[in-house]
């Protein structure tokens, strides 16, 4: 499924990015810290699965007791950024320093994630979970400036059919009361509002490709076209936090799992036109390079300057190490000349 396909104990994507990651780069410090979030969207409403548990009422309906909500026991807001993007407020960010640790919080936010058992999966996902792991990286080149890429791996719930997946009474389809049924409500409307918006955003760039020259289309966005579509990024608290990803500076890659089942044939089928209308979108990315405030850069000229002492020091020691040794040997041989001379002294004046 798509769960364990990214978060799967040996084989995950997210596992093997992370293992790589610390083993590749933080090791030979190339990377210079790692910061993680993780949050999930459940009902139009984010929570986050790292923070310390909270018994308030404000809880998802339908959840485990031990869910895990903002400091205030409730959901947490959505702000806007003047550059028009949005993020979570108040979500925790951690520092990671090894593998061990990125690991141990993701699979610490798995556990608080909200899921149900239905006909076809006996652990099913309930919410959209978003895991952001955010680097900074010097620039070499350059060391008033670094390099801060984001990366986010997405984890989307299943549509589902209603009354296809879970058995539900005539009263609970037109009351609306069953809790599953809510929320199997609430995926499909932030799935539907997902596909348009990648409609809308496959539409304006075939648009702005028919309609202008590749100059263009190098020095604008995908949907900065005159004749561009509105994107519908507000209808849905998935695709404003996605807005970025989609058809922002991003690159982006989807995973797609059908059924073999004939059964899920339109299913399958739906899904596949999803993944389709993804490919058609085209983003121009460009690296995210940061200035340096001066306080940065006097400690990372500190730095520097503690690991060239460092190594020097090394070659200090390594190269005294060596002289002990020599010295040591040289004194080894003047002490068994001279414990030899004694002997035969000795030896004369016993006779």
């Amino acid at each position: 499924g798509k769960t364990y396909t990214l978060f799967g104990d040996r084989d995950g994507f997210v596992t093997n990015f992370c293992r790589n990651l610390f083993e590749n780069y933080v090791e030979s410090r190339k990377v210079f810290s790692v910061k993680v979030s993780f949050y999930e969207i459940y009902m139009e409403k984010c929570y986050d699965l790292l923070q310390k548990p909270s018994q308030s009422n404000n809880n998802p309906p339908s959840t485990p007791s031990k869910k895990f909500t903002s400091s205030t026991g409730s959901s947490l807001d959505i702000r806007q950024t003047p550059d028009q993007s949005f993020y979570v407020a108040n979500l925790l960010e951690t520092q990671c320093k090894n593998f061990t640790e990125i690991n141990d919080l993701i699979n610490f936010g798995l556990q608080n994630r909200v899921t149900a058992s239905t006909i076809f999966n006996r652990v099913s996902s309930r919410s959209h979970a978003v895991l952001s792991i955010e680097l900074v990286i010097r620039d070499e080149k350059n060391y008033t400036n670094k390099i801060c890429p984001k990366i986010k791996f997405v984890d989307l719930a299943g549509s589902e059919q209603v009354g296809k997946s879970e058995k539900y009474s005539n009263f609970e389809l037109f009351s609306g009361k069953s809790a599953k049924f809510q929320q199997s409500t609430a995926i499909n409307k932030s799935l539907t509002t997902l596909g348009r918006v990648i409609n809308c955003l496959s539409e304006n760039w075939e648009n702005s490709n028919s309609n202008t020259g590749e100059n263009e289309n190098q020095n604008s966005n995908s949907n900065s076209s005159s004749n561009s579509i509105w994107v519908p990024y507000r209808d849905s608290v998935l695709t404003k936090l996605l807005k970025d990803c989609l058809g922002g500076n991003s690159k982006t890659a989807m995973i797609a799992t059908c059924s073999e089942n004939p059964k899920n044939l339109q299913e399958s089928l739906s899904t596949l036109r999803f993944a389709e209308n993804v490919a058609k979108i085209v983003n121009f990315v460009k690296i995210n390079r940061v200035k340096i405030d001066e306080k940065d850069n006097k400690n990372n000229k500190n730095y520097r300057i503690r690991e060239e002492d460092m190594k020097k020091m090394h070659e200090r020691h390594v190269k005294l190490m060596r002289e002990m040794d020599q010295n040591y040997k040289l004194i080894e041989e003047e002490t068994q000349e001279y414990y030899i001379e004694f002997l035969r002294k000795w030896k004369e004046v016993a006779k």
